[in-house]
């Protein structure tokens, strides 16, 4: 069916009509009309090809842990790259592709006397997803320690950008039509017990937030000067349920899902916006990327 000149050296996989909510983790959305599985980086420059030949809408999935795609689903393709997870290390540097899991990277770095990531520890993503959100806590985020990125453009192109640009929850890399392939991390050798007393002073903070796995947390970005859970929980909403959406009772910032429509979870995250946006003139954005709605 897909005889494409672009698919010819394709070695992954390619699926029609695929439901998407298996892939995020807040198990909820629609079909989309190709959903891709790249099983090396060279598959990328494939279907980056293919997509241009369609003409279609595209976007990057890696751990789905930030995502809401409707219940109609989305008219486009889906590059996951979830299994591309080959690295290397040298002396200080660990190398990373895009699906390497940030959590398993943690563990690479701690095994290797390694220091610089362990306020991530707990953070759903992977390394890709986490560079592109500069995904972190108060206490440190990831483009703290990117030395470099290699991207392939919408023209399947390799670029390497070497000390990217990072903001809160958003990088230079944030909405542009590229694909990260690999990261570099610089970290810092270190004494193993300290790094370890680092991990242990991170999980703690972690046990004080709700852990669910259909979760959005934190679902807004915090505002200038406060905490968007302190605003959600001043309008009344912590706690709040709508048909099987709640938002937690013990952290306001967190949407917890019992059900399995996307749509139901849009309708309340407008609903904070809204009400927060009215009693404090203050506008909620979200960290959720929504895609199609």
């Amino acid at each position: 069916m897909y005889k494409k000149r672009s698919l010819v050296k394709f070695k992954g996989v390619i699926k029609r009509e695929e439901v998407i909510a298996p892939y995020l983790t807040i198990k909820a959305g629609g079909k989309v009309n190709w959903f891709s599985i790249p099983s090396n980086i060279e598959d990328l420059v494939s279907i980056i090809d293919f997509i241009r030949e369609i003409g279609c809408k595209w976007f990057v999935l890696g751990n789905g842990s930030k995502i809401l795609i409707p219940d109609e689903g989305f008219d486009g393709a889906v590059i996951y790259t979830g299994i591309l997870r080959n690295f290397s290390l040298e002396e200080d540097r660990i190398n990373l592709e895009s699906g390497y899991p940030l959590g398993s990277a943690i563990k690479l770095a701690v095994t290797n006397n390694l220091s610089g990531i362990e306020a991530l520890i707990g953070i759903p993503a992977t390394i890709g997803g986490a560079v592109v959100m500069n995904a972190g806590t108060g206490y440190g985020c990831i483009g703290d320690v990117v030395e470099s990125v290699e991207v392939i453009n919408e023209n399947g192109e390799y670029t390497i950008i070497r000390n990217p640009s990072f903001n809160y929850r958003g990088s230079e890399l944030k909405g542009g039509n590229t694909i990260i392939t690999r990261v570099s991390l610089k970290l810092k050798r270190t004494p193993l017990e300290e790094i370890r007393e680092k991990l242990n002073w991170a999980t703690s903070l972690r046990k004080e937030q709700p852990q669910f796995p259909r979760q959005f947390g934190s679902m807004f970005k915090n505002p200038p000067g406060v905490a968007a859970g302190r605003l959600i929980e001043e309008t009344g909403f912590k706690g709040f349920s709508y048909n099987k959406v709640q938002i937690s009772p013990i952290h306001a910032n967190f949407l917890l899902n019992f059900g399995v429509s996307a749509n139901d979870i849009y309708y309340v995250i407008k609903l904070i916006q809204e009400k927060v946006y009215k009693q404090f003139n203050i506008i909620l954005e979200p960290e959720v990327n929504i895609i199609g709605f």
